[in-house]
């Protein structure tokens, strides 16, 4: 349950400016991958008395829906994005991190739309 209030309240939020969040809640956005069919990914991170939260995020490239990823339930948890092609996305993660997936995975679905989406994991004292 907390992992879909989590994703329904950070998805609610996403399209807001910072001055307009609720008070006490902070909230980061990565810079935006976009793979050659327009589908775009980001990473989210969300800070609130309690709860913080690092999460994936994919908008399909006709812009009508998105979903959320993958999350681990902390700041600063260690995801690199790379489109492997125009509607596969990969994630690489570091192996400690534990982290709860859509549950669709890992295809996820927005009309005619599909991305499959793989996670590669590498030792934490490695560089991604």
């Amino acid at each position: 349950m907390r992992w879909y209030l989590t994703l329904f309240i950070i998805a609610a939020l996403a399209g807001c400016g910072k001055n307009t969040l609720p008070s006490g809640l902070k909230m980061e956005k990565s810079k935006v991958l976009t793979s050659s069919l327009g589908h775009k990914a980001y990473i989210v991170e969300t800070s609130s008395v309690s709860d913080d939260v690092t999460q994936v995020f994919l908008d399909f490239a006709d812009g009508t829906c998105g979903a959320g990823v993958i999350a681990s339930y902390q700041l600063n948890a260690e995801f690199k994005l790379t489109w492997l092609s125009g509607n596969e996305l990969q994630i690489k993660k570091t192996k400690p991190l534990e982290v709860q997936y859509n549950a669709s995975w890992p295809l996820l679905r927005c009309s005619n739309h599909v991305v499959k989406v793989s996670v590669v994991e590498f030792e934490a004292n490695n560089k991604i």
